[in-house]
């Protein structure tokens, strides 16, 4: 009898652990997806310990595990459907807005020729794209066919 009720002691303990250490561990943005606040679940976890934990189980894990860990950064990516088009993508799902790829800026690339520099090198880290700001609320819809699902890869 003294036997089953340490195991069970164990096992109500360890729910709560495993609680405790699985919302410690999940990304803020998957937290911010369900508009849920991470620290808030964590007090409660830690101190009313057993039924909040159940409920964090039951009722938030589940919608935790839908949210990717890794979401694609918000950005324009090359979009597969239109050959020399970028897509924005704003860090969870696409959205409609495409527009033709510009080309490089000036400056960009190897140098054309190696001539003798009387002064010292200035270093710009290039952008992937000369798109760097989000489109605005009233840009104009591209009738173009969505890219397919899961571009970009992820890494």
């Amino acid at each position: 009898m003294l036997g089953a009720v340490m195991l069970l002691v164990f096992a109500l303990v360890g729910v709560n652990i495993w609680a405790i250490v699985d919302v410690a561990r999940r990304p803020e943005h998957q937290w911010k997806a369900i508009k849920q606040d991470r620290t808030l679940w964590l007090v409660l976890t830690l101190l009313a310990g057993l039924p909040c934990s159940i409920a964090y189980l039951v009722a938030i894990r589940p919608k935790l595990d839908a949210i990717p860990t890794q979401l694609a950064l918000p950005g324009w990516y090359p979009d597969p459907a239109l050959p020399g088009y970028v897509r924005w993508h704003d860090g969870t799902e696409w959205t409609a807005h495409a527009m033709p790829m510009l080309p490089p800026a000036a400056g960009w690339g190897p140098p054309q020729h190696h001539a003798p520099q009387h002064h010292a090198p200035q270093h710009h880290a290039p952008q992937p794209y000369p798109h760097a700001a989000p489109p605005p609320a009233a840009w104009p819809q591209q009738d173009a066919a969505p890219p397919p699902p899961g571009w970009p890869p992820r890494s």
